[in-house]
């Protein structure tokens, strides 16, 4: 199990359990050493490449390139052991039997042509499934993320947009409050000098005839 998260190791175990007719025999009650299938359910296969689950690739979801190499090279001793490509030697030891090219279990009857027996390559089916669907859904996951992001990003932008537009409201509120409290004060200030003009008159009535008229520019003496 080193190197494989703990969802891996579940993912590992459930697919073998379905694909290698673990289900069927335990609920038919013919699971005799569960222990023994527990093992087989958690070890990793016999392939060399750390990142291969059941045939293929964790990485990629591809067919794992050593598995199909060891078949290979399977395939091609058992032709040789069958006296296939040279002179027969001898006849087949048992021809009614074979060896999976893959688990190196017994198989009866005649040997498929890719040599792999039927657990093995439902397990291969199951776990290139797995993995498809794996990567099928962290693919939705990134897009569901990236249009997450887009839409924070929208939201910020419309929100800096709208405290945009307060200041501005704010500001032209103020200049409008500002305009209005200066004629206000003009008017006040307008009011207040003609009071003082007609008090003035009022307490010198000679200076009415200088009041009313308009105010004259200043002439130069020569």
């Amino acid at each position: 199990m080193s190197g494989r998260t703990a969802e891996q190791i579940v993912e590992r175990v459930n697919r073998r359990w379905i694909a290698w007719g673990y289900s069927l025999a335990a609920t038919d009650g013919e699971i005799e050493r569960p222990v023994g299938v527990l093992v087989r359910l958690l070890e990793h296969s016999k392939c060399p490449d750390p990142l291969c689950e059941d045939g293929t690739a964790l990485d990629t979801g591809a067919a794992c390139r050593a598995c199909e190499m060891r078949r290979a090279d399977r395939r091609q001793a058992s032709k040789r052991s069958k006296g296939e490509g040279v002179p027969s030697q001898r006849p087949a030891a048992d021809p009614g039997r074979w060896t999976c090219v893959d688990c190196e279990g017994p198989g009866p009857g005649q040997a498929p042509a890719d040599g792999v027996c039927r657990d093995c390559r439902a397990a291969a089916e199951a776990a290139a499934a797995a993995l498809s669907e794996k990567f099928a859904r962290e693919a939705e996951q990134k897009a569901a993320a990236a249009e997450s992001e887009r839409q924070r990003a929208a939201e910020l932008e419309a929100e800096i947009e709208r405290e945009r537009q307060e200041q501005a409201e704010a500001a032209e509120a103020a200049r409008t409050a500002r305009l209005a409290t200066e004629q206000e004060r003009a008017a006040e200030a307008d009011e207040e000098t003609a009071r003082l003009r007609a008090q003035m008159i009022a307490e010198n009535p000679w200076m009415a005839e200088y009041a009313a008229k308009p105010p004259q520019a200043a002439t130069a003496p020569f």
